[in-house]
C-alpha cells in the first residue's frame, strides 16, 4: 500500500526559527531513513549535540537574513530551498536523536505562521490533517 504524500508545515519556533516550512510526510520519512542509513544514532551524545547546534545556529542566522529580506526568500533562490530543507532535517534530527516532538500547525491557523511574500502567494499550499498525529488546536 502506498503511502499517502500529505503535507506539513512545521513550526520552528520550538528551535527558534521564526520561519514555518512546509514539507510532506515522504520527505520526512526519507530524512530519518536517511539518518538510519547514515547510523548518526550511534554517534557519541556530544558529537550528537555538536551537530544538532551547529546546524540550527547556521539555521537562526539564514532565518534573521530572510526576515530581513523577504524578497530573497523565493523557490527560485538556491539558498532560500537550502534553508527550508535543513529546517526539515534539523526537526527530524531532534525526532530521530533526541526525541523532541515535531511541532505541526494546524491547517486552519496557517495564514497566522506564513509571512506575505508576495513573490510565493501563489506557491504556498495548505498542510494537511494527518491521521496518527496529535494536532492542538488553538484559536487566537
Amino acid at each position: 500500500m502506498k503511502k499517502q504524500n500529505k503535507k506539513c508545515l512545521i513550526n520552528m519556533l520550538p528551535y527558534g526559527i521564526k520561519t514555518s516550512v512546509l514539507t510532506t510526510q515522504q520527505e520526512m520519512q526519507s530524512i530519518e531513513d536517511d539518518f538510519n542509513e547514515d547510523m548518526l544514532h550511534l554517534l557519541p551524545e556530544s558529537k550528537q549535540k555538536d551537530l544538532f547546534e551547529k546546524l540550527r545556529k547556521w539555521l537562526i542566522d539564514r532565518d534573521a537574513y530572510f526576515n530581513m529580506h523577504l524578497d530573497d526568500a523565493t523557490r527560485d533562490n538556491d539558498e532560500w530551498t537550502l534553508f527550508c530543507n535543513g529546517c526539515v532535517e534539523l526537526a527530524m534530527m531532534g525526532k530521530f536523536l533526541f526525541q523532541f516532538p515535531i511541532v505541526l500547525i494546524h491547517p486552519d491557523n496557517i495564514n497566522k505562521f506564513i509571512p506575505s511574500n508576495p513573490k510565493e502567494a501563489g506557491f504556498v499550499a495548505k498542510p494537511d490533517l494527518i491521521e496518527g498525529i496529535f494536532v492542538i488546536r488553538r484559536n487566537h
